[in-house]
């Protein structure tokens, strides 16, 4: 579980804004503050791929009955836990055999294609 603890940062100061990945804590430069990024944490689990999930990955999976459906990954206080939340629906399921296809930043139009449905 040693991957729980890499961040990611999406930085908006930067003409074009960019993800910074890093392993640690205090890889934030002196030059920015809370309103130029937004820290993510690392789930400290992986997709079906191999790739470390974080907060804001949007996941996609599937199911039998009503095929592929796509979800964000947010941290929950009440539960104080990663939750995968479906994009079009209002249920949370478990993180359990999904792909990491985006995220919230990075990708914001595989949020609007869901909300559209």
């Amino acid at each position: 579980m040693n991957d729980r603890f890499k961040f990611r940062v999406w930085q908006t100061e930067l003409r074009v804004p960019k993800m910074k990945y890093n392993s640690g804590i205090g890889f934030i430069n002196n030059q920015l503050d809370d309103t130029n990024c937004v820290t993510m944490q690392c789930t400290g689990l992986k997709d079906k791929n191999g790739k470390l999930i974080y907060e804001g990955d949007i996941c996609e999976y599937e199911f039998e009955e009503i095929g592929k459906q796509k979800a964000i990954i947010e941290f929950n206080k009440k539960y104080a836990a990663f939750l995968m939340k479906p994009l079009n629906d209002f249920q949370y399921i478990n993180i359990n055999d999904c792909e990491v296809i985006g995220n919230k930043f990075e990708n914001p139009e595989l949020l609007k294609e869901c909300k559209n449905k």
